[in-house]
């Protein structure tokens, strides 16, 4: 009897063991979770900020010359960005209210009521979500 203890303690003891291990192995060659990305760049991108290509110039090893050729590209591509950018929210506008028009179709009077108040709940909880987001630069 106490053979089998001292057997199944020993299983227990090396299963424990092995997953200690495995946890702490998988903890050391686990990248970090997106959430925790320490690259300012990429921070900055995410808050709306511009593209800073330092990096990019120091690793080409540009001239003068070329770092002015390659800014003005940057400012001419930021203006069709901006533009593309507003033309597709103008798209993305009509579909949102067509379909909005298309549900209210379906409901009743009551329900449209409610699915209206509904919108507006959420029109303003994007707007707050949006404030909160923009960098302080552009209020």
């Amino acid at each position: 009897m106490r053979t089998n203890v001292k057997a199944t303690l020993t299983v227990f003891l090396v299963f424990f063991l092995g997953m200690a291990v495995g946890g702490f192995a998988t903890y050391l060659i686990s990248p970090p979770p997106l959430e925790a990305e320490s690259d300012s760049r990429a921070g900055s991108r995410r808050e709306g900020r511009r593209f800073d290509p330092t990096e990019m110039y120091e690793v080409l090893g540009l001239d003068s010359e070329q770092k002015a050729k390659i800014q003005q590209i940057f400012e001419d591509s930021r203006k069709e960005f901006r533009a593309a950018s507003k033309e597709s929210r103008q798209k993305l506008d009509a579909i949102r209210e067509r379909t909005r028009a298309q549900i209210k179709e379906v409901l009743r009077p009551d329900q449209q009521e409610k699915f209206d108040e509904f919108i507006a709940r959420e029109k303003e909880r994007h707007r707050r979500n949006r404030e909160r987001s923009e960098p302080e630069e552009k209020k």
